[in-house]
């Protein structure tokens, strides 16, 4: 196997000598054109051609009405001087695979139906580029649209084992080569009717049909180099260097790290597999027949720097200022779409859900995914979840969750390593994959913290020291969506240390609410029963057990009628102090945070709005219920609840709940859709 390797690889060398002419470095350094004279011949890009990795996506968004203008990466990209290698790093939903998709219709060479470079003026997607912001840059037009073969791949695949991921693999070899097959050599992607400009090329045929017609019987060193040896064809053919464009290229890697069905011995396998491809593939400009490339991933457990690939700069899209502002959308991008779609008065609702991925200057971002689709469908609801599937068993209170329970509102410190190693993946697999989860924690907790900010669970709020970095959860988005994966009735059994059956009943009592004297006093038993075993220190700890456990409603009780649960969610122009009877200007407004707030669904007379400020020993429910008309916490109904277009809130209910744990007492007292605190209830 080795010497078969050997032999390959001396001979993609020697071919690389016969190839390479003697003038490709002089036109490489900047001082000619990078284009030779293109024949002429009219093409329409969007007819006739089989596109299997949706190069087309990036034409259809420049149609839609969410489309924002990042055409000038192009130039960013093209700009990186010294660096022709580049790995940028970034949550799904923030652009990567459309920009991708960007730059290839953009680069990528055209080739008429004999099989000839086309006039790139006859072109559709000349009119499209030129009426975009690129389209007045002349000189990147000039030297690089439509002028480079694009070898484009995407690792997105899912496997069960190292076999598994080689045959995965040759699909996406095989699919890659079938596209450059339909698009320029061959009439239908036919082998056998080749266009007239290749009909004399056996050896293009053999390439080719290798890798299509029986790809299942490749060796792993002919996969091994089936990149290189694509590129090294379309630089045979076109004569110029190739632009390589890889999507989720850590994707493999990630899911090898984190599925435990995986073993060790295959997740190590499946590393040096890539590591090896991509050597293959990526070499340095003046010595291949690469001229740039472009890989994006999420995670840095997947980067090329700690596989050993060493001529490829990595970026993460929230740190290098001039990458930022093509990735995810800016304030003033949201702004300029929320015109369009006359949903103006949504922006801060937007902002406290979509925003808050901090860039290195400073400012944020917003989930490109969730932009659009509450564009879509008009509701300020989760639509983008950052934790995948293989996250799952780390969120269990004695894992992960319970940290995370303990922190969720906190600025978190971590270590933010550049390099990591074959032996943290490893680990990182034997954490996952066992009972103990006591060994090693530090190290592995702060790793798979790492990974959470690469996903996007997590924003970097500042950077300090060598490679320390507080972080923190973004937006309501994201905590919702986390407070879907950990609360479940398991975490909170374990959390609270209590019986299932006083967790049923307390949530129970909280959905039955209706407006009769007897409902509230079992709500009140119930609760009073949760607190004694609790035995909360604090009014934060009454907060927690209250509210947390109607957060875990989903999984206590099945289709309970809780539709939407909220801890210490914020109101805005509410009176500054909380008692007219204080002495302070009651006409200074500010932003305060109510203790609880759940949303019931009442099919015969629309949702049920219930806020729950709370009391810890000295004081009382009606103090509480008074905090609740003073700062008026009732406005979070308006500014949060009805502009979310997803409740039809008919009902407010306003409760103040006080615990005394020394003398053992629990009060409660409620206005049920009213604001008139002298008509409120007690029990």
């Amino acid at each position: 196997m080795m010497t078969r390797f050997m032999l390959l690889l001396l001979s993609i060398h020697t071919l690389n000598a016969l190839l390479m002419p003697e003038d490709e470095a002089q036109t490489d350094d900047g001082n000619k054109s990078l284009l030779p004279p293109l024949a002429v011949a009219g093409v329409n890009v969007e007819h006739g051609e089989s596109r299997s990795l949706n190069t087309e996506f990036f034409m259809d968004m420049v149609e839609s009405r969410y489309f924002v203008d990042k055409s000038n990466l192009i130039r960013t990209f093209f700009d990186f001087r010294g660096t022709e290698h580049v790995v940028l790093h970034g949550p799904k939903r923030f652009g990567k695979t459309v920009n991708l998709n960007m730059i290839q219709n953009f680069v990528e060479i055209e080739t008429d139906e004999n099989g000839h470079t086309a006039d790139r003026s006859n072109l559709t997607k000349w009119n499209v580029f030129k009426k975009l912001a690129i389209g007045q840059d002349k000189e990147v037009f000039r030297e690089y649209f439509a002028a480079f073969p694009v070898l484009h791949l995407v690792f997105d695949m899912t496997f069960t084992s190292y076999d598994d991921f080689l045959d995965k693999f040759t699909i996406v070899i095989k699919k890659e080569f079938k596209r450059q097959g339909s698009r320029h050599f061959f009439n239908g992607g036919n082998y056998v009717s080749p266009k007239p400009a290749f009909a004399n090329d056996p050896e293009l045929v053999r390439i080719y049909t290798k890798y299509t017609i029986d790809p299942e019987n490749l060796s792993k060193v002919e996969l091994f180099v089936a990149g290189y040896e694509l590129a090294t064809l379309l630089y045979r053919s076109f004569r110029r260097r190739v632009i390589v464009l890889i999507d989720e290229y850590d994707a493999p890697i990630t899911q090898a790290t984190l599925n435990p069905d995986i073993s060790n011995d295959d997740a190590e396998k499946i590393i040096d597999f890539l590591a090896t491809f991509l050597k293959s593939l990526v070499k340095p400009s003046k010595a291949g027949f690469i001229k740039r490339s472009l890989l994006t991933g999420i995670t840095r457990v997947g980067s090329t720097s700690s596989i050993g690939i060493n001529n490829l700069q990595s970026y993460r899209i929230f740190d290098h200022p001039k990458i930022a502002p093509y990735y995810g959308f800016t304030r003033e991008e949201v702004i300029h779409l929320t015109k369009k779609f006359s949903v103006e008065d949504k922006i801060d609702a937007m902002t406290d859900y979509y925003d808050g991925f901090k860039t290195e200057k400073g400012s944020s971002m917003f989930c490109m995914e969730s932009v659009i689709s509450f564009l879509d469908s008009g509701k300020i609801i989760p639509y983008w979840d950052p934790f995948g599937r293989y996250f799952d068993s780390l969120f269990e209170y004695e894992h992960l969750g319970g940290y995370l329970d303990a922190n969720m509102d906190k600025v978190i410190t971590i270590n933010i390593e550049d390099l990591i190693e074959k032996e943290d993946f490893l680990l990182l697999k034997k954490y996952i994959k066992r009972k103990n989860f006591t060994e090693d924690r530090y190290p592995t907790f702060n790793l798979i913290l790492q990974m959470l900010v690469e996903e996007g669970a997590f924003t970097i709020v500042r950077r300090f020291g060598w490679n320390n970095a507080h972080i923190k959860i973004p937006n309501l988005e994201v905590k919702e969506q986390l407070f879907d994966k950990m609360y479940t009735t398991e975490f909170l059994l374990k959390k609270f240390m209590i019986s299932k059956d006083i967790l049923e009943k307390y949530a129970r009592s909280a959905i039955i609410i209706e407006n009769d004297n007897s409902r509230f006093i079992g709500f009140k038993n119930s609760i009073s029963v949760l607190l004694n075993q609790t035995k909360p220190l604090n009014e934060a700890d009454m907060q927690g057990a209250l509210c947390g456990v109607l957060q875990g409603h989903a999984s206590i009780v099945s289709k309970s009628g809780i539709l939407y649960v909220s801890k210490g969610g914020r109101v805005k122009n509410v009176p500054k102090k909380q008692s007219k009877s204080e002495n302070h200007d009651m006409s200074e407004l500010t932003t305060s945070k109510y203790d609880c707030l759940y949303v019931l669904r009442n099919l015969r007379s629309g949702d049920v709005g219930i806020l729950l400020e709370m009391k810890y020993k000295k004081e009382s429910s009606m103090l509480a219920l008074t905090q609740i008309l003073d700062r008026q916490y009732y406005k979070t109904f308006d500014q949060d609840l009805k502009k979310r277009n997803i409740f039809n809130i008919t009902t407010e209910v306003l409760i103040g709940i006080h615990y005394d744990p020394t003398a053992n007492k629990t009060s409660l007292s409620y206005l049920w859709n009213d604001r008139d605190l002298e008509k409120a209830q007690h029990v």
